[in-house]
């Protein structure tokens, strides 16, 4: 008989499982839809119904008494080869909106490339806890009400001592390169600049660009998924976008990348603006016009 997880399928319920008992709950793989949702009398379509009734979430995470929280899917390459493979992501992703279960998706990605120490699995996960961590904390008054949940400016203790980094504010450190390289003088611009929007689908799309001299820019295109969980995609492309840029900052320093005109830039600028809803920008307004 082939084995319940496949390798990667393995690999974020390792992780999974690690993440669940330092947040005092529980994850278990391959559950069947129905045991997990009140499907019964619920209102939902009898297509859907029946979807619930053979169909299962590749992994569910409970609190410590296995009440669900949310869950998360392991996408393949069939996910986005084969028609009857999104006619069932769909109706998954419609099933969890109408119980208002948070739903996370994920690709190989998510679990190789590391973010400052982070995988965006960990990152996505370690947010959502936070998050909840943030809101029982708001009510019971110890955070005022009117402070919005910013996970770039979460301190982590440890052995009672407070970090002296912000661990999930990806992109700091190499922002910091960035200065660092601009207070040289080696490049114009102290930091990256972006434009972030979405397509007819909801999916994000980043164009980040870095002044390196005279007018001449290294530019990166790059995008991320609509997820049916509770994270700011856009604030978060726009970090990891900073390092696709600095990524070509040293293959330009080794003479392999090249530089674009600003007349280039604004015509991607253009492009995005025309294909996509604009949800972020951060650069000087000159390239925005």
């Amino acid at each position: 008989m082939p084995p319940l997880l496949n390798k990667y399928e393995e690999i974020t319920y390792e992780k999974l499982k690690t993440l669940s008992v330092a947040n005092d709950a529980h994850v278990f793989p391959k559950v069947r839809i129905a045991d997990v949702l009140p499907i019964s009398a619920s209102g939902i379509s009898k297509e859907l119904f029946k979807f619930a009734l053979q169909a299962h979430f590749d992994f569910i995470i409970c609190d410590a008494h296995y009440n669900p929280l949310f869950a998360v899917e392991f996408d393949g390459p069939i996910h986005t080869i084969s028609d009857l493979q999104k006619i069932r992501d769909t109706k998954k992703n419609k099933i969890c909106e109408f119980f208002d279960l948070s739903l996370l998706r994920i690709n190989a990605k998510y679990l190789d490339k590391k973010y400052r120490n982070l995988d965006l699995l960990t990152y996505f996960v370690d947010v959502w806890f936070l998050n909840e961590g943030f809101s029982k904390a708001q009510e019971d008054g110890h955070i005022p009400w009117d402070e919005s949940f910013d996970p770039a400016f979460i301190n982590l203790c440890i052995g009672g001592k407070k970090s002296e980094s912000f661990p999930y504010w990806l992109s700091l450190d190499l922002q910091n390169e960035i200065k660092g390289l601009h207070k040289s003088r080696i490049i114009s611009d102290p930091f990256a600049s972006h434009w972030i929007g979405t397509d007819s689908q909801g999916n994000y799309r980043c164009l980040a660009w870095l002044e390196v001299v005279n007018s001449y820019f290294l530019i990166a295109q790059t995008g991320m998924r609509q997820q049916q969980f509770p994270v700011d995609i856009s604030d978060l492309l726009s970090q990891l976008s900073v390092f696709d840029l600095y990524e070509k900052i040293n293959f330009f320093q080794k003479g392999i990348k090249r530089l674009y005109k600003l007349d280039r830039l604004k015509e991607l600028l253009l492009q995005f603006k025309q294909k996509f809803r604009m949800t972020s920008f951060a650069g000087y307004s000159k390239y925005n016009q």
